[in-house]
């Protein structure tokens, strides 16, 4: 398969299914459900995961399309910048949903602490994934970038 096809295909999991289960985590939360809760945190690490594969398959993308007509070399490191970030924050939520998950470290207190941490960074990796996804659209859909609505 064509890398740009497969990044194109890939890099939507981790940007939808983050957000999505991170929005089951914080539903759940609110009606204190912890079986919801687990659910959510364990769909968090499987999409979280797949930040990985979109990562590797945008190095590819990139070789293939960076010399195209059209294609700006600023837009694809604006993209590679917010998905470096996003990385780093999904692979740090990603730890603490999983130690949250196994219970780990079993004290009570260190235990909200853990999950406090996990929402405040799988917060922050949601927002910079869609960042990451919105910079990526703008490489090959410039009107992307105009923040005015037409009418």
């Amino acid at each position: 398969m064509d890398p740009v096809l497969m990044h194109l295909v890939i890099n939507h999991v981790p940007i939808i299914g983050t957000i999505l289960a991170l929005g089951i985590v914080i539903v759940a939360m609110l009606i204190k459900n912890d079986t919801v809760k687990k659910t959510g945190l364990i769909l968090f690490v499987a999409a979280g995961i797949t930040i990985y594969p979109a990562n590797f398959t945008g190095e590819e993308a990139e070789e293939k399309i960076e010399h195209n007509a059209g294609i700006s070399e600023d837009q694809i490191h604006e993209h590679e910048e917010a998905a470096e970030t996003s990385m780093t924050l999904m692979s740090i939520a990603v730890v603490l949903a999983l130690l949250h998950l196994f219970n780990r470290p079993s004290t009570t207190s260190f235990q909200r602490l853990v999950f406090a941490a996990y929402l405040v960074t799988a917060l922050a990796a949601c927002t910079f994934v869609g960042i990451a996804g919105h910079e990526g659209g703008k490489i090959m859909r410039p009107e992307l970038g105009n923040s005015r609505i037409s009418e």
